[in-house]
């Protein structure tokens, strides 16, 4: 979980336009500890249900590999300092 923060946190850095970049990684950062939060609580749930957690968070872990091809690839560019430059790019 520790890793997540730091991967979303560069990523979010090299993603947005330095007008917004604070608000991004505020936001995300934001999500993650809601993330964290409400981690336990579902743990909690699936277990009172007679449903294994590892089997749900293993089919969680495997979507999130899927949707990070979807992604926007961020190597070699530099930051951009306006939301003009973002749309070139």
């Amino acid at each position: 979980m520790c890793i997540n923060f730091g991967i979303l946190t560069v990523y979010t850095l090299e993603l947005f336009p330095t007008v917004y970049r604070a608000l991004a990684v505020t936001i995300a950062n934001s999500i993650g500890k809601f993330g964290s939060m409400i981690s336990p609580v579902i743990i909690n749930t699936l277990v009172n249900n007679n449903i294994q957690p590892y089997i749900s968070y293993g089919f969680l872990g495997v979507i999130g590999l899927i949707l990070s091809y979807l992604m926007k690839e961020t190597f070699g560019k530099g930051l951009t300092e306006e939301i003009e430059e973002n749309k070139i790019n």
